[in-house]
């Protein structure tokens, strides 16, 4: 019996480990080569690592909902009879000759924090995410003592870090300064009552946490709300819609909403940056790439419509439709989920005539788009019906002041107020 130890391989650009979100083979089933066999989640993407060679499952080194790290042991295989080990440049490498087992769910122990760790050149065990974030925070990584395996920093460790918990040195002088918040973790204590179901926060729904907590800690959002009168609108898609089937895209608002964003972009560039606080600098990001906040059944995930000033409106239409289909579908891949400059959340066929959405850090700007309602209004001193949409802008107040937070709202909402102008490009 040969038995192969699979290694978590490179499964993306900085990614150094991922979660186990599920096993699809169970020890002891028959692998095909190439079949899936474990699903794997990392702060980028969700992805199904495939058998790498035929044979049986042995041995599965991490626990559903544990974390593996690139380049150990993710699971074994008993190499079906005549196969021979892929090559080490696979990642991958010949295991002794052991009997099949269960792996068992390891124990939880409280993770003691030590003095900090460095690796050889002199910087702390991290992964790129949790680097990021002590730069964000303002935190010296190297002096936070982790907890994780191997003296690795993690988040929670520079949450305690912040908060006072722990026993290393102080905060950066950026994060003393006032510059940046300090995260206080609560401790308010959770009542549990007979009958509450406990649902464990991993996966997809760990990350989207992580991230809005990330958000609403280091931005101080500021919410701007108006309303768009869509009855022109409303006449020009309906013009349109039969046009755009022939070209075979499904003409929703959306596209225009974007155009309007891209338009207001060009005026107003402020809006479409990011802050680097590793460098202290407002970065102005020249491509306009727009998020689109998707909801799935696991949890509401962004995809990208890059370069959407180049594109016409039957390209947004027909990307936007696309990319959607292809998150819900979990077919989306790591390179679509990432780098959007500024993004749009649309309920408005669910309801509701408005919300405060949470900016998708690092952006400085996310627009919300609710309902659309008969309303009765004043024009030229007469009360007319008029079809009203509320919207709403979420700024990230470090970069965009009010007063342009204004006015690059009413100079969007020209634009949709006039929807000639979005065919035009001006």
């Amino acid at each position: 019996m040969s038995i192969f130890t699979v290694l978590l391989p490179d499964i993306g650009e900085g990614v150094v480990e991922g979660e186990v979100i599920k096993w699809l083979k169970n020890v002891g089933d028959a692998l095909a080569q190439d079949e899936p066999v474990v699903q794997i989640m990392t702060d980028k993407a969700t992805v199904e690592l495939p058998a790498v060679k035929p044979g049986k499952l042995a041995k599965q080194h991490i626990a559903e909902g544990k974390i593996a790290e690139k380049d150990k042991p993710l699971y074994d295989i008993e190499l079906a009879a005549g196969v021979s080990a892929p090559q080490d440049s696979h990642g991958h490498k010949e295991a002794p000759k052991q009997e099949a087992q269960v792996s068992e769910k390891p124990q939880a122990t409280k993770a003691t924090a030590s003095a900090p760790v460095l690796s050889a050149t002199g910087k702390a065990l991290a992964t790129p995410a949790t680097r990021k974030l002590a730069r964000d925070l303002g935190i010296d990584i190297n002096q936070v003592p982790g907890t994780g395996k191997g003296g690795r920093v993690t988040k929670e460790d520079l949450e305690g870090f912040l908060s006072g918990e722990s026993d290393s040195a102080p905060v950066s002088s950026e994060a003393r300064s006032g510059n940046l918040p300090a995260v206080t973790m609560s401790k308010t204590p959770v009542f549990v009552y007979e009958g509450d179901e406990r649902i464990p926060l991993r996966g997809l729904r760990k990350v989207i946490a992580e991230r809005l907590v990330e958000s609403k800690t280091i931005v101080p959002h500021f919410a701007y709300f108006e309303e768009v009168d869509m009855t022109e609108l409303k006449k020009l898609r309906n013009e349109l819609k039969p046009l755009a089937e022939e070209a075979g895209a499904k003409l929703t608002y959306l596209p225009f909403f974007m155009k309007a964003l891209t338009l207001a972009i060009k005026k107003f560039p402020i809006i479409n940056s990011s802050i680097d606080l590793g460098t202290n600098e407002i970065v102005v990001h020249k491509k306009i790439h727009i998020g689109m906040a998707t909801a799935t059944k696991d949890g509401l995930i962004v995809p990208v419509i890059r370069d959407a000033d180049q594109k016409s409106l039957i390209q947004l239409a027909n990307d936007s439709q696309g990319i959607a289909q292809k998150t819900r579908d979990g077919k989306a891949s790591s390179d679509e989920l990432k780098g959007s400059t500024i993004s749009i959340t649309n309920i408005g066929s669910i309801g509701g005539l408005g919300a405060t959405p949470i900016i998708n850090y690092p952006e400085a700007c996310i627009l919300g788009m609710y309902k659309i309602q008969d309303r009765p209004v004043v024009r030229d001193g007469q009360i007319v019906i008029r079809s009203m949409m509320n919207i709403s802008f979420c700024f990230d107040h470090r970069i965009v002041d009010g007063a342009n937070g204004a006015e690059f709202c009413n100079y969007f909402i020209g634009l949709l107020n006039n929807p000639g102008r979005l065919i035009l490009g001006s």
